[in-house]
């Protein structure tokens, strides 16, 4: 498996991270990115620490998460937030 950088010089609009548990400890990655986080205590901490990593402020950036039976999924995006709170590059969860 090899990890690429991202080739744009532009920021990314959004990044999903993915949180696993494995050999006792919450493991998050972000497919084209190189660092990984992680925690033993929960995967939110995996999932913000990750993100601080990438550039996100994840108070700011985050965007929603996922639950599934192989682990957890945040959503991480950029863009102004709105007077009506919504962002401007915000996209759903594809299903």
């Amino acid at each position: 498996m090899q990890d690429h950088q991202p080739t744009s010089g532009a920021a990314e609009a959004s990044t999903a991270i993915t949180v696993r548990y494995t050999q006792g400890t919450y493991v998050a990655r972000a497919k084209g990115h190189k660092a990984t986080a992680s925690c033993v205590h929960c995967t939110d901490t995996a999932a913000k620490s990750l993100a601080r990593k990438l550039g996100y402020d994840p108070e700011q950036h985050w965007a929603g998460t996922t639950h599934g039976p192989k682990g957890s999924v945040y959503l991480f995006v950029r863009g102004e937030v709105q007077a009506n709170g919504s962002r401007e590059q915000a996209r759903p969860f594809p299903a």
